[in-house]
């Protein structure tokens, strides 16, 4: 939550009564988009290293879901169960978040860093992934098909 104190103060009861966790990043409305837009960097970065890790171990012969045992144990993230389990599984559709979204938040996060000269290089690499997916066809289906994007490309 980011705004102004005194509207911070009046809507904190409610965001109490509808959510677990409440942080408050600050006084600029802005700075709480930013932390949207890096948590949802943040997501498209681990789809992209468990697309390629989910690869690489697969073509030693290691079952992706037996692979994913160790991640999930090893992590134990709601993270990389849902999204392990959905490429894993290879349930594209229906989306729970589309592919196409993804592009568009990474590209966020890419205008974001620029705009205060951070580098994001590896933003450049999946925004570059989840736009072959979509010229693949893949828009419509969940992000996680990104992992399609990286089979093709192989």
């Amino acid at each position: 939550m980011a705004g102004p104190e005194q509207a911070r103060q009046q809507i904190i009861p409610v965001l109490e009564a509808l959510g677990q966790e409440i942080f408050e990043i600050g006084d600029y409305s802005e700075n709480g988009n930013v932390v949207k837009i890096g948590i949802n960097f943040l997501i498209a970065s681990m789809l992209e290293a468990l697309s390629e890790t989910q690869l690489m171990v697969e073509k030693y012969g290691i079952e992706s879901a037996r692979f994913m045992d160790v991640v999930n144990a090893l992590f134990q993230s709601p993270l990389y169960q849902n999204y392990g389990a959905i490429m894993t599984e290879q349930r594209f559709e229906p989306a729970g978040f589309k592919m196409k979204l993804g592009l568009k938040d990474v590209a966020l996060a890419i205008e974001a860093a620029q705009s205060v000269q951070a580098p994001l290089p590896l933003g450049e690499l999946i925004h570059h992934h989840l736009s072959e997916g979509i010229a693949r066809g893949y828009g419509e289906m969940d992000w996680t098909a990104l992992i399609r994007c990286l089979e093709h490309s192989s």
